[in-house]
């Protein structure tokens, strides 16, 4: 694991990293299945889902500032070079 942001409000967001061998594609499905198991009452997906790299968030129960990491961490990975403020 590598701590991915920094701990405001004693909030912790971390993302496993695995050993070096895994694949981009399996190790965001090995943090997906985490934060669901972690938070099954605000983190899952439908079927429809299943075969995307994505989760979704329930508003009414999820902690904001752990969206809020994960959103950060979320643009840090895939938003515009030039507005990503790395």
């Amino acid at each position: 694991m590598e701590l991915v942001a920094p701990a405001p409000l004693n909030i912790v967001n971390f993302r496993y990293r695995g050993n070096g061998t895994a694949d981009d594609e399996t190790l965001n499905s090995v943090n997906r299945e985490i934060l669901m198991r972690l938070d099954p009452e605000s983190f899952y997906i439908t079927d429809h889902y299943r075969a995307h790299p994505y989760v979704l968030a329930r508003l009414a129960t999820v902690d904001r500032g752990a969206l809020r990491d994960l959103l950060e961490e979320a643009w840090r990975r895939a938003g515009p070079r030039r507005q990503r403020h790395d």
